[in-house]
């Protein structure tokens, strides 16, 4: 793990959010607390972004329902559509 940690202003950079967006999910980016003072590893963000990919290797955004066969043979897309 390198030594040199990021402050609020530049995990935000790095994340292309603000830094209230930093400071508000710290805990779940690993923030340490260095009295008054929040810093992250590059590492910790880097571990924290992998686990909260939608692109079928984690976590993948599915719509609830959608892997159920359905009796009339529509999906779920075409029963809400009112076909």
């Amino acid at each position: 793990m390198s030594a040199h940690l990021w402050d609020v202003c530049q995990t935000a950079g790095y994340l292309g959010v603000s830094e209230k967006t930093v400071r508000r999910h710290a805990a779940q980016l690993g923030g340490v607390k260095l009295g008054a003072l929040l810093r992250f590893h590059r590492s910790d963000i880097d571990r924290y972004l992998e686990g909260r990919r939608l692109d079928g290797r984690t976590r993948k955004s599915i719509e609830p329902g959608a892997n159920r066969a359905r009796q009339d043979g529509r999906s779920p897309r075409e029963s809400r559509a009112g076909y």
